[in-house]
């Protein structure tokens, strides 16, 4: 099977990336010294307290509503806010345009790159950073 060189491009840097991501600003290697990972700069509207499954997110002409189920309080959110930070996770407002930037096969392949390298889906931080090196 021949692969191009944008995949093996991809692999190469999945491998020497293989110990960054994750929610940690620094990690811990086998000698004990901390790894400092990159952290990507994102626009947050804020912390909500809760868990993301507490909350309904809702698209507007002009940004998000997340609404949150318990209280029924409403939190609009103009279009210039990329994520939303909840107690459990983080969640990306921008992947779904980004992830139509490329044709869908090309996202298919960055995608199987992840679940066979890392034995997970991808998370949307990472994806978008490879979307715009895929670009490039």
């Amino acid at each position: 099977m021949k692969f191009n060189k944008f995949v093996m491009s991809i692999i190469g840097a999945v491998a020497l990336l293989s110990a960054c991501g994750g929610d940690q600003k620094t990690q811990t290697v086998m000698s004990g010294q901390k790894m400092f990972a990159p952290v990507l700069a994102v626009q947050v509207a804020g912390s909500f307290s809760g868990v993301r499954n507490n909350y309904t997110i809702t698209r507007t002409a002009t940004g998000v509503k997340v609404t949150d189920n318990a209280s029924g309080v409403v939190t609009t959110l103009d279009n210039s806010v990329q994520s939303l930070k909840f107690a459990d996770l983080t969640v990306s407002l921008g992947i779904g345009n980004k992830a139509t930037s490329i044709a869908a096969a090309d996202l298919k392949t960055l995608i199987e790159l992840y679940v066979a390298y890392f034995n997970r889906v991808p998370d949307a931080q990472g994806l978008e950073y490879w979307i715009d090196q895929f670009k490039a």
